[in-house]
């Protein structure tokens, strides 16, 4: 009868101990989520901050730009004469600054953005380009490309194959790059005359040669009228981001070295396309599918 009665007894008593253990830990959850809230608040606070100081310097930008519009009007102008420009003050609220045209120069601005001849939105920005003044610059690059993708593919040689890699000889095409060139300088000072034509050749001297003193191999070079040896390889590994799949690609200039990277599917020169379709597709599904799990992480 003893033992009956203390095994009663802990039996009643351990439901009460449970609860109350359940009770202590979910006021330890409690505590946690009402940290964690008091933690996204502040955060919410801080983005209210700067949206506010945004839209301060929003109206300041705004009132400087009606005081110059009215300046303006009241000599019967808009041109650049209206009226001084405001001195300049260093405002930590605005993404931009002035600076020195000078400067532009000396930034070492990379002027296109890919081997399609798109300009990059660093020297769009540098030269305040509007969109009829990008739309005819990027048309005056894509002819030039085109007549010498054109120009390669009359002296292209492909290789032999192998089960890696697709191996081609590009011929010389200096003296046709050459008149490209030409027509190419005459487009852009028409479009843009002045110091912004010259700051956007500027730009563009890694890209494509801009005169026929040899510069040399780079990797972000869209025109090279050098004779050389192009191979492209397949890569397993792609980087998983949607219209980047890339294949292997290394280019072998007689007397000049040589270079290896990769080159994205899409700045492959229509030429050379046929001759790597399956590859491209291969790369594209590659590509297109989540990237795999490092081994050991869930």
């Amino acid at each position: 009868p003893a033992q009956a009665v203390v095994t009663g007894a802990l039996l009643a008593v351990l439901p009460f101990a449970w609860s109350r253990q359940t009770v202590r830990a979910e006021t330890t959850r409690l505590a946690t989520l009402e940290a964690r809230l008091d933690e996204e608040r502040g955060s919410l606070a801080t983005l209210r901050q700067a949206r506010d100081r945004q839209l301060d310097d929003l109206d300041r930008m705004q009132a400087r730009l009606d005081a110059l519009q009215a300046s303006a009007a009241a000599v019967g102008t808009t041109g650049p004469e209206a009226a001084p420009r405001p001195p300049y003050a260093w405002d930590d609220a605005s993404p931009v600054m002035r600076v020195p045209k000078s400067l532009i120069r000396s930034l070492n601005l990379f002027g296109v953005r890919n081997h399609r001849g798109e300009l990059s939105e660093a020297i769009i920005t540098a030269l305040q380009l509007n969109p009829g003044e990008i739309a005819a610059v990027e048309d005056s690059l894509r002819r030039l490309l085109s007549g010498y993708h054109e120009a390669e593919s009359r002296g292209l040689t492909p290789l032999p194959p192998t089960e890696d890699s697709r191996s081609f000889l590009l011929p010389d095409t200096r003296a046709e790059v050459a008149a490209l060139r030409e027509t190419l300088l005459q487009s852009i000072g028409a479009i843009l005359p002045g110091e912004r034509s010259a700051l956007l050749l500027h730009s563009l001297r890694d890209w494509m040669p801009l005169d026929d003193e040899p510069r040399g191999l780079h990797s972000g070079a869209g025109v090279l009228s050098t004779a050389r040896r192009v191979t492209f390889t397949r890569l397993p590994a792609q980087p998983h981001v949607p219209g980047e799949a890339v294949l292997g690609r290394s280019v072998e200039v007689e007397g000049s070295g040589s270079i290896h990277g990769t080159q994205y599917v899409d700045d492959i020169p229509p030429h050379l396309q046929p001759y790597l379709q399956d590859w491209i597709d291969e790369a594209r599904v590659v590509n297109d599918q989540p990237a795999p799990i490092p081994e050991g992480q869930p």
